[in-house]
């Protein structure tokens, strides 16, 4: 839902949030001059009860979406490190065995680690997943499980690297689930629904020192915000400045290179 407007890049969330703040503001002051001070003073009361039932629930609510989603982006980290550990597996140990099958391990674990960072993860920000990878990671899998053990050694090795295979596949596809299914748009909905509602339950009350109490109003809107910002930017793993990093894949990369 906001993923689009590139809020997840730090200069751009950086300017929304202070508009946010200026918005939140300006529309206390609009308030006060629409209802009246003495009018608000009359809501004082009741307005105290309901900010403090309305506050404590959304406090509650965001901070568990806000847990969940640093708990997604973490996960998301633990995946690709996963994977790239995988591929690195099936390669060395496809070393223990001869013949076509081995080649063809090596070269199309190599054609899947490019075409994940030269591609697939400029692919994952969009929420999209490489077809290429697809069909090399079906390929690969398909090598190892035409792989012939002969000696006691392959004969043990076998059933090894024939599950990292497979993890690869796990790894990849619960990678790209998490590329491709973000925060979804009701979550978002209720999440600013009750950030403005909350909010506005702050211009049911009024001071002398009205300045003051704008700039609480500010200190308010600026939590809200900030929390709503980390759901955004974690929620998004493969997406924005802050992002997982694709370093797991440039080491199997490496040493790939390093041992042909």
């Amino acid at each position: 839902m906001l993923e689009s407007l590139s809020l997840d890049n730090f200069s751009v969330g950086f300017v929304a949030i202070l508009l946010t703040i200026a918005a939140a503001i300006a529309a206390q002051i609009l308030t006060r001059r629409l209802i009246g001070e003495e009018r608000l003073k009359m809501l004082h009361e009741v307005g105290g009860f309901y900010i403090t039932v309305v506050g404590a629930l959304y406090a509650v609510v965001l901070g568990l979406v806000v847990f969940d989603a640093m708990s997604k982006f973490q996960h998301a980290t633990e995946t690709v490190k996963d994977e790239a550990k995988s591929i690195i597996a099936v390669y060395s140990l496809s070393d223990q065995f001869a013949g076509k099958h081995k080649d063809d391990i090596k070269r199309l674990s190599k054609e899947y680690v490019d075409e994940i960072i030269n591609n697939e993860f400029q692919l994952m920000a969009k929420g999209q997943k490489s077809i290429k990878a697809r069909h090399i990671i079906f390929d690969l899998m398909h090598s190892v499980k035409s792989l012939e053990p002969i000696t006691e050694n392959q004969k043990g090795i076998f059933p090894i690297i024939l599950q990292e295979s497979i993890s690869i596949w796990e790894n990849r596809r619960e990678r790209t689930d998490q590329a491709a299914y973000g925060i979804p748009s009701i979550e978002w909905i209720v999440l600013l629904t009750g950030a403005i509602i909350t909010i506005i339950f702050t211009y049911f009350f009024t001071t002398t020192l009205f300045k003051t109490q704008l700039f609480m109003t500010g200190l308010i809107t600026l939590i809200i915000s900030i929390n709503l910002y980390l759901v955004l930017v974690f929620g998004e793993p493969f997406g924005g400045d802050l992002k997982v990093s694709d370093d797991s894949y440039v080491t199997a990369r490496q040493y790939m290179n390093d041992r042909p």
